[in-house]
């Protein structure tokens, strides 16, 4: 592998659309993901259109995937562990254990060059080292882990899930069911779980919870049309001209609330149908009780945690990575900031083509 070979970390959204802007320039790419499958956290999300769509961005994905399925130029990696990032622009050595590899035959003949495989002293895969010119480091996102809100009883009462657990029941059912299935009749979303949380050293706003958890409602709305929703907030952040539409079609649904107050607490009991959400009234600032067959908490986004030793990069306040000005890693996608789908695949086709610019400018 030479100076023009790229290395991508990660296979979600972004490290896929690098993948292939960088495969369309001509660069030869190893694009490597720890999990079995490409896809990210996105390739459990359901796809949310009601009468129209109502651009969530799942479609966006699965067309990359299947881009990535024809590139010749992409040799994927999954179950791939990197346990080590050496050198600088244009001469870095990684050192990958590989539990699958797609394409073997095809992609060996692509890259003969590649180092030789060594089974890993604990027989769990084998050991290669890669050289690449460049490294893009697309390794996603963590998401805030909602049983420290223990208010909420997250992992306690079973009708409250998370916005994730939403996306996969709506992927797996095609529709967003009350526990143990049926049709939900009366859901609450609470919003901001694990973000703007200064007890939880996480006080920065994760942006993408407004658009998805309004985005799920109007699904809900379209899919039950008897159901009732109630949005609890502390302010929406807008993100684009379809959001505000959203929204505006919402505030007109006689059968959905948009509740400025964030809860206190959450009751359950076992063998209940409901669990009841206290919160202080916006409007007389009393507390009122409320009962629910179906809570979603809008939980945030953090950085994930990955060894200094692999990014060689340092962490914001806010544990996401932030370029150090060590040439020749590249950062995209929400491992910098959150982003949504769409968000991440445009920010993988800039970082290709910066990561391209930055290496042609070697020769």
């Amino acid at each position: 592998m030479g100076n023009d070979h790229v290395l991508v970390i990660g296979g979600g959204a972004a490290g896929i659309s690098a993948a292939l802007g960088l495969a369309s320039l001509g660069h030869p790419v190893s694009l490597v993901e720890k999990e079995t499958q490409l896809g990210g956290q996105a390739f459990a999300y359901g796809c949310k259109a009601t009468e129209e769509c109502l651009l969530c961005g799942v479609c966006l994905l699965h067309d990359a995937l299947r881009e990535v399925k024809e590139e010749e130029r992409i040799e994927v990696l999954t179950g791939a562990n990197v346990e080590k990032i050496e050198g600088e622009l244009g001469r870095f050595t990684v050192q990958v254990v590989v539990r699958q590899v797609h394409d073997s035959t095809e992609l060996a003949e692509a890259h003969p060059e590649s180092a030789p495989a060594d089974r890993g002293a604990d027989g769990a895969g084998e050991r290669r080292e890669l050289r690449a010119g460049a490294v893009v480091l697309a390794v996603g996102f963590e998401p805030f882990e909602a049983s420290l809100k223990g208010e909420f009883g997250y992992g306690r009462y079973p009708h409250v899930i998370t916005a994730l657990d939403a996306e996969r029941i709506l992927k797996d059912k095609g529709k967003i069911l009350k526990a143990g299935g049926g049709e939900p009749r009366r859901v609450a979303f609470i919003q901001c779980v694990g973000s703007r949380d200064v007890s939880l050293g996480k006080p920065y706003c994760s942006r993408i919870c407004c658009a998805y958890a309004l985005r799920m409602v109007a699904v809900l709305r379209h899919d039950f049309p008897e159901c009732e929703v109630t949005v609890f907030y502390m302010d929406f952040q807008p993100l684009g001209k379809k959001f505000e539409m959203i929204r505006q079609g919402l505030e007109e649904d006689n059968k959905v609330r948009l509740l400025r107050t964030i809860p206190a607490k959450i009751y359950g009991w076992e063998g209940e149908k409901e669990v009841e959400v206290r919160y202080a009234d916006p409007l007389t600032e009393g507390l009122v009780t409320e009962a629910f067959d179906l809570v979603i908490l809008s939980i945030g986004l953090g950085g994930l945690a990955v060894s200094e030793t692999v990014t060689g990069l340092k962490r914001t306040e806010d544990g996401f990575l932030e370029a150090n000005g060590k040439a020749g890693r590249f950062l995209a996608g929400s491992c910098n900031g959150p982003r949504t789908i769409a968000e991440s695949i445009a920010d993988g086709r800039k970082v290709a083509l910066q990561v391209a610019m930055t290496l042609r400018s070697r020769k």
